[in-house]
């Protein structure tokens, strides 16, 4: 079942997730930059559920698992289910009390690509993701995540650029 949302329901989508980032901001407080197991929920383009489980103190694995809309600007369709796992390298700064991070990582899609004119059971994407914490304390923290991502089994170009976006708000909760 497809559940397609309209343009003002996405403008609401918008807006709670700018008030969200706004309200982090008001009250920042930045706890340890440290690697620890987190638990959180992504809010964006896919919806998932993410897991953070730490290698060791500059390393870690992300695991995303939920639902990708493939056209989250357009109408919304909450379609597919997503899985990705990334390997990030984590660089907390002295200067600036976030704790940044840069990976690489594979996206599988569950369903076919509504926007090319094949029929297949799952698609693979090279992820190549961003982020960053801008409100931490000992149990949460808030962050924010972009990834380009490239689909390449089976080989699909977006058009203009040959990449789509993935990411969005990420609160997580320490373990």
């Amino acid at each position: 079942m497809k559940q397609t949302f309209t343009h003002n329901t996405q403008k609401r989508i918008f807006l709670s997730i700018v008030f969200i980032f706004l309200l982090a901001l008001h009250g920042t407080v930045y706890g340890e930059t440290d690697n620890r197991p987190a638990l959180g929920l992504m809010l964006g383009d896919p919806l998932a559920i993410t897991f953070h489980q730490p290698v060791n103190e500059k390393t870690s694995f992300n695991i995303h698992a939920g639902i990708w809309t493939w056209s989250f600007w357009h109408d919304i369709q909450y379609d597919t289910p997503y899985l990705s796992v990334d390997y990030v390298f984590l660089w907390p700064s002295e200067k600036i009390p976030l704790l940044s991070y840069v990976g690489g990582g594979f996206a599988i899609f569950f369903d076919d690509n509504p926007k090319d004119d094949d029929d297949y059971d799952a698609a693979v994407a090279v992820r190549v993701p961003f982020g960053f914490e801008f409100y931490k304390n000992n149990t949460c923290s808030i962050g924010f995540e972009i990834a380009p991502i490239y689909q390449f089994a089976p080989a699909y170009s977006a058009e203009p650029h040959g990449i789509e976006l993935n990411g969005g708000l990420i609160i997580s909760y320490s373990l």
